[in-house]
């Protein structure tokens, strides 16, 4: 009886395997910089925002220059030969106009933030 020899199967060897660099040098420099480019304008524009947003103390600022021109317009209208003898209801409403167009012009009429 003979033994029937069973090939066993020799051990794999590991080829030197190279590694495939799918890229260049150049295009991770590349990605690299695009990266820290976008970076550093979301730091920047986060930051500006921020520093108008603390600047205008929340709004205060903006009620400081709404009372500001408030106090221009009807000094002006007081001290108008021609609008001291106004019946006081056109007055008002002129002042009213007057000031809402002031508002206007200077943008307070707008968000703080589309600003």
């Amino acid at each position: 009886m003979a033994v029937a020899a069973t090939e066993s199967p020799a051990p794999a060897v590991p080829q030197a395997e190279k590694k495939q660099t799918s890229t260049s040098t150049f295009v991770r420099v590349m990605r690299y910089s695009a990266v820290r480019l976008v970076t550093l304008f979301a730091t920047v524009v986060v930051g500006v925002y921020l520093t108008i947003m603390i600047a205008n103390m929340g709004g205060y600022v903006d009620q400081i220059m709404r009372n500001d021109i408030r106090e221009k317009v009807t000094q002006q209208y007081a001290n108008n030969k021609a609008t001291q003898n106004m019946d006081p209801e056109l007055r008002k409403q002129l002042i009213q106009k007057e000031i809402a167009l002031e508002e206007q012009r200077m943008g307070l009429n707008t968000p703080i933030a589309v600003r």
